[in-house]
């Protein structure tokens, strides 16, 4: 039994916010951090707090990986919790979301766990998330590039995803699995610096830690300040957009003037907020909204094709968002 009350407490909170007794499926890679979870998540099913599905996906990157899905079955069924797994080839990527192994095994992953939470009408995801994944996705995303907003790193639930570990470290996971003698599965190329997320925990956090053994508190404490602030920074934004957008036929516009004479930063944060409100199929990334950025400023007027769907446009010194193909 997990008696760490603090986590208890923390986690109790979060599944409280889901409702009265909500389904959670709980993502179950066999790895110690996912394994803790589930002991952790089942301790609060027999509490009568909710109702867990367990669910694996099978990338095939390895010759133990149907294995991995028959002893995560295993410990399921030794748990009486749902088990559901299925293999990476029945998620396709569209070509647009190519990019690296990692990226397209986690834009797989995260396909089959909205198929499973669909499936059996689940509140959220829990994953297995904790604080030295934060700080690894602090550095992956700060040598990357991002925004103010990916530097504040994952949240506990984000509407989807429930990361109730975000504040346990790595190590006192193993050692509580160690010490109540529960077994998990090692993945190799964890040890490999093949992926940019192993180099950083090889090398850069130990570094960090040598030269300064607060250094993760630190950067924890720093990512809660940048979280407040984006935050603050959001609301603002909301504010703005309110006062200088109109709605016409259900469609925001804006005069031209208005919105550039807005501090860079707050022009930014409006292009994403229009796009979403406008329910644009969007990847936000600072290219696009550069590129967005650039054609609002310049000074001959016209239309910008920003996605498959929606088009901008600059006419009579006002700004619109029109439908191409409604």
């Amino acid at each position: 039994m997990i008696t760490d009350k603090k986590l208890l407490r923390h986690t109790q909170k979060l599944i409280a916010t889901l409702g009265s007794k909500p389904i959670i499926v709980v993502g179950l890679s066999g790895g110690p951090d996912s394994v803790f979870l589930l002991f952790l998540l089942k301790q609060l099913q027999d509490s009568g707090m909710c109702t867990l599905v367990a669910a694996h996906l099978n990338h095939g990157w390895r010759a133990e990986a149907a294995q991995d899905a028959a002893w995560c079955k295993a410990l399921c069924v030794k748990l009486t919790i749902p088990f559901v797994d299925d293999h990476a080839h029945n998620y396709p990527i569209e070509k647009k979301y190519a990019g690296s192994a990692e990226a397209i095994g986690r834009k797989k992953r995260q396909l089959f766990y909205a198929t499973i939470k669909q499936q059996y009408q689940a509140t959220a995801i829990a994953l297995g998330h904790h604080r030295d994944d934060q700080l690894e996705t602090f550095f992956i995303r700060l040598a990357r590039g991002t925004s103010l907003s990916g530097l504040h790193g994952m949240d506990p639930y984000d509407g989807m995803y429930l990361r109730p570990l975000l504040d346990t470290n790595k190590q006192d996971i193993v050692n509580w699995l160690t010490t109540h003698k529960i077994d998990y599965l090692n993945d190799a190329t964890n040890a490999h610096d093949t992926y940019l997320r192993n180099r950083i925990r090889h090398h850069l956090v130990p570094a960090l830690t040598q030269c300064d053994t607060r250094f993760s508190r630190s950067i924890t404490n720093t990512m809660a300040r940048l979280k407040d602030e984006d935050a603050f920074l959001d609301e603002l934004t909301r504010e703005v957009f309110n006062k200088i957008f109109e709605q016409e036929r259900a469609a925001a516009h804006a005069p031209l003037s208005a919105f550039i004479t807005q501090p860079l930063p707050i022009q930014r944060r409006l292009i994403i907020h229009w796009l979403i409100i406008e329910k644009v199929d969007f990847t936000p990334s600072e290219g696009l909204i550069e590129e967005i950025v650039r054609f609002l400023h310049h000074p001959h007027g016209g239309s910008h094709q920003i996605s498959a769907t929606h088009r901008l446009v600059k006419q009579k010194s006002r700004i619109r968002l029109e439908n191409t193909v409604g």
